[in-house]
């Protein structure tokens, strides 16, 4: 496992919930006949919710990892909602690099090709710790530190990162994995530090790494400090043992 832990939230949130997100009521699906002010409008995002969840929780806590895999729904004129499948984490008492890390676990262990890319001002996320991902020119999600502004109108101190993804656009651009035999002969592991430009991505810099020589199988980053990062990267031959 990761370390998250699954919840399950209401697909119906409050109007109080919404108001602290500047989510418009008008613009969501509200019950006719509600039985609790609580439970009135169709969620939009699982972010709201998975927010309210951590908040609940703080009691005690220092630390939460959580995600929720569930519908969210979009209005349609004359026309029942339509309802996505949405892939929602969210991390407190963690850094922006873990929850980076495990998106890219992620999206490699479903074989996707991906980029992340910068994004435009956002109304929940902070622009300098956010960003979009896509693959196959389409966007899948976004990710990243979410404003303090908004972590405090739900009664929290912690620094909090989440992530959204449409898990229907997972599956389309996942592909199938090739799995290779184990190998007969031991890794050279070596350890390299490098310095990079604060703005430097971990997939970029893996990538040109691995152009240096096709016997590099896996690169790990182990550490960084500021504009230092550590990579540890395994040499490996099918044939025949490295010194």
């Amino acid at each position: 496992g990761w370390g998250l832990t699954e919840v399950y939230t209401f697909s119906l949130v409050s109007k109080d919930l919404l108001a602290k997100f500047d989510l418009k009521p008008g613009n969501l699906l509200k019950l006719k006949n509600s039985l609790t002010l609580d439970w009135e409008y169709l969620r939009s995002s699982l972010i709201p919710n998975l927010l309210e969840t951590v908040a609940k929780n703080k009691t005690g806590r220092s630390s939460l990892k959580l995600f929720e895999l569930a519908n969210i729904y979009q209005p349609r004129p004359n026309d029942l909602p339509e309802e996505k499948s949405s892939l929602g984490i969210i991390f407190q008492g963690s850094s922006y690099f873990q929850l980076k890390g495990l998106l890219e676990t992620l999206l490699t262990e479903l074989n996707i090709i991906y980029e992340f890319k910068t994004m435009p001002e956002d109304n929940w996320f902070a622009a300098e710790k956010a960003l979009a991902v896509f693959a196959g020119g389409k966007k899948l999600g976004i990710f990243g530190q979410m404003k303090p502004g908004l972590v405090e109108k739900m009664a929290l101190r912690d620094e909090i990162y989440a992530a959204v993804l449409e898990f229907d656009k997972l599956v389309k651009f996942s592909g199938a994995r090739l799995y290779l035999p184990l190998a007969k002969y031991p890794a050279l592991i070596e350890d390299l530090t490098f310095i990079f430009p604060l703005n430097a991505y971990y997939t970029q810099v893996a990538d040109l790494i691995k152009q240096i020589s096709p016997l590099i199988v896996k690169i790990e980053l182990v550490s960084q400090f500021q504009n230092r990062k550590t990579f540890r990267i395994y040499y490996q031959h099918p044939e025949k043992s490295l010194s």
